[in-house]
This record gives structure tokens, C-alpha cells and sequence, in this order.
């Protein structure tokens, strides 16, 4: 229902000055009615001189057989649990330099 409201001309200045470096599908899912489906991917290109990488879930419709983009989202971040032990500042470094944690590799942390 948005597709008539798209700025062709915008969009293509855009794409005219995005140049493209890659497209990874990650994951395709289709609904067992087969008229709905997903697909997340990770599109890296590069605009205005910055390299971006741009990481998506996109929902898309199947209307007379054609597959349509209906919306996108950006997937949630992962958690990261660490499992290992914790090291306080006043702890001897883990590289083993014999210092204390916090005047070794943890002074920038």
C-alpha cells in the first residue's frame, strides 16, 4: 500500500551514488500459505565516501505470484554473557605481566 508514495527520482539519485559491495542472506523463511515470507540479510555498501553495513529482517508478500517488500526491522542485538572468570582492577593482569590488572591492559577500560 506504500509503494505509490516512493520518490522514484529520490531513489534513484540515491542508488546513482551508492556504490555496492555485497549482499549476504542470512536466513529465508516462508509462511506455509505461501503467500508471506522473510529474509534477513546483511547489505554492505559504501555512500558518500562511508562504508556502511546494513543488517535487516524484511517481511515481503507474494501478490500474483510476485514478491513485494511490505516493511523492515533491525534485528535485535545478542546478548553477551561472558563465562569466563571476572577480573577486578586490583587482580594480577591475565597476560601475566605480573602488574595489577588496572596499570596493565585494563588502563583503557
Amino acid at each position: 500500500e506504500t509503494r505509490s508514495k516512493i520518490d522514484e527520482s529520490a531513489v534513484t539519485a540515491w542508488s546513482n551514488n551508492t556504490t555496492w559491495r555485497g549482499l549476504e542472506i542470512l536466513k529465508t523463511e516462508t509462511a506455509a500459505d505461501g503467500k508471506t515470507g522473510m529474509v534477513e540479510f546483511i547489505a554492505q555498501y559504501k555512500e558518500t565516501g562511508a562504508y556502511i553495513r546494513h543488517h535487516e529482517i524484511a517481511t515481503f508478500e507474494k501478490i500474483n505470484d510476485i514478491w513485494y517488500f511490505v516493511d523492515g526491522t533491525h534485528p535485535k542485538p545478542e546478548q553477551v554473557i561472558s563465562t569466563g572468570p571476572k577480573v577486578g582492577r586490583n587482580d594480577p593482569c591475565v597476560c601475566g605481566s605480573g602488574k595489577k590488572y588496572k596499570k596493565c591492559c585494563g588502563v583503557n577500560s
